[in-house]
């Protein structure tokens, strides 16, 4: 059982890292409840983790993440750590990841991990939304055009 204290010391230590002046007693009650199952040394871990990994302030599931992936690890061993889907580059668990087994049109063989978007294609997620953005935009304007002709 975790200790308020620990998740009290976790979220003050996330708040001098991220700039935050504050946290709402209701959010801090939210955290305490979510990891309360947790052993102190399991939520110190996995703000270790986040310290590390974590762009922004990190949410319970984020810190929940970590406490399951290093409870598998213990429970499956290497076998767990070759097959979960965190990016095996980075080791960052709260993005998107893909398998890189190659291209299949020019051949050219992968490494067979699990990466992130940003360690497969070289592309940030910043960078990677606006193309989305572009691609909506292009869409629309299609769309326009062949109403327009009709």
């Amino acid at each position: 059982m975790a200790s308020k204290h620990i998740v009290i010391e976790m979220l003050n230590t996330f708040m001098a890292i991220w700039d935050r002046k504050e946290i709402s007693e209701q959010s801090k009650s939210a955290y305490i409840k979510a990891l309360k199952p947790y052993t102190d040394d399991e939520i110190r871990q996995a703000g270790y983790k986040c310290i590390d990994n974590c762009s922004y302030f990190p949410k319970p599931a984020q810190i929940l993440g970590y406490i399951y992936t290093d409870q598998a690890s213990k429970q499956y061993g290497a076998k767990f750590n070759m097959y979960s889907r965190y990016c095996q580059v980075c080791k960052k668990t709260d993005c998107i990841t893909m398998k890189d087994d190659g291209d299949d049109r020019t051949g050219e063989k992968g490494d067979d991990l699990w990466k992130c978007r940003e360690c497969y294609s070289g592309i940030s997620s910043d960078e990677y939304q606006q193309r989305m953005y572009n691609i909506i935009e292009m869409i629309e304007e299609k769309t326009l055009n062949l109403n327009e002709r009709n």
